[in-house]
């Protein structure tokens, strides 16, 4: 099974440090290979096609669609699960406050808010606000290689076509992917507009 990611997926990883980011994408692939191998850290998201895996503090929401697993999201526990539920709220006589829920109630949620936030990126990737990044391009970008160089060689351009693009030479471009020069903000942001990234995907 090819494992592929969305952009917010892979900008996700490539800001963790590159042994964290590697160990998820370990696991990830492990599954993908074998899903037995993770039988104890997935969870198939009742009532959608969705797949969460535990990796540690951290939570990936996949779609299983038959050749491809494609990673939707990634975060740690805490940024992916906030939502607002109705709880019991009970004060202790010391004046302490606390939120009483059933153990499967807290579950639905979960789910429900894993199923939502799959739901909000499918959506986004119909919309063309989101797109799949294949795992070596992923793979490369935690590695540390040149942002600038990984993107282009994704949308196929050469340093020229770049170049050209943004409005500034071959060879600045070339400086700027061995790392000799660095860009301003004003050159990097025409170079984001013409690989079709964010700003912050190149920084």
């Amino acid at each position: 099974m090819t494992v592929t990611y969305t952009k917010s997926a892979s900008k996700v990883l490539s800001r963790l440090q590159p042994k964290l980011a590697a160990r998820i994408m370990d696991k990830i692939e492990q599954f993908a290979a074998d899903p037995r191998s993770q039988a104890n850290n997935v969870k198939a998201l009742a009532g959608s096609p969705y797949i969460r895996l535990r990796v540690g503090d951290w939570r990936v929401i996949m779609d299983d669609q038959g050749n491809v697993l494609l990673v939707l999201e990634i975060g740690s526990r805490g940024d992916i699960y906030k939502y607002e539920a109705s709880v019991q709220i009970i004060t202790t006589p010391n004046g302490e406050s606390l939120v009483i829920l059933p153990l499967a109630d807290y579950e639905r949620l979960v789910d429900q808010a894993d199923i939502a936030r799959a739901n909000r990126i499918r959506q986004a990737l119909a919309s063309g606000e989101e797109e799949v990044v294949p795992a070596a391009i992923v793979r490369r970008l935690i590695a540390g290689e040149n942002k600038v160089k990984v993107w282009r060689s994704h949308r196929g351009l050469s340093g020229r076509d770049l170049a050209a693009a943004a409005g500034v030479s071959a060879p600045f471009i070339s400086e700027i992917e061995s790392g000799r020069k660095d860009g301003s903000v004003s050159v990097m942001k025409k170079i984001a507009e013409a690989l079709k990234v964010d700003l912050d995907d190149l920084v």
